[in-house]
């Protein structure tokens, strides 16, 4: 937990999100300057208009979107807090993929480029509650930035994982 904030704020102003508490403490333990509660599915109630020039949302928890609409609600949201031409990178599982069927947790979808996940994390013996993963192919990604300002840039795969690298409009 931290290690991207770690790297960023050594270069840039970064400000680290995070739903759960404890984790919060652990990366300002770790050393993150600027780590706060927060849900990155409330940006507009945490963050002021064009606050950031960029957003980093790895770890795949744009997933918990739950749906095509949450994705377009959420990038509208992005949007919201990002400045003119910002950038955003976006990290997923592909469902298309040969192999992402094997992941931990995986349901598939009769929707073509849908699939999800189900599963829970353990951390010092506190269990929290089962988590919903919505995994959206690049394709679907795209498909979910209409009527947004983003347009998807570039989509680097790396087996079933693949960075999506978004340009605001």
């Amino acid at each position: 937990a931290g290690k991207h904030a770690l790297f960023f704020q050594e270069r840039v102003e970064t400000v680290a999100i995070e739903v759960n508490e404890p984790l919060v403490a652990l990366l300002r333990e770790r050393g993150v300057e600027d780590a706060r509660q927060g849900d990155m599915f409330s940006l507009r109630e945490q963050f002021d208009r064009d606050r950031f020039g960029s957003a980093l949302a790895y770890g795949t928890q744009v997933g918990l979107a739950g749906s095509m609409l949450g994705l377009r609600e959420f990038l509208g949201d992005l949007a919201y807090v990002t400045g003119p031409n910002a950038r955003a990178v976006i990290d997923s599982y592909d469902p298309t993929r040969d192999g992402t069927a094997d992941l931990l947790g995986y349901r598939g979808d009769p929707t073509p480029g849908l699939a999800s996940r189900v599963m829970a994390f353990e951390y010092e013996g506190d269990r929290g509650e089962i988590l919903l993963f919505r995994l959206f192919s690049p394709d679907r990604l795209r498909e979910a930035t209409i009527g947004t300002p983003w347009t998807v840039e570039t989509v680097r795969a790396d087996g079933v994982h693949y960075l999506a690298e978004l340009a605001k409009q």
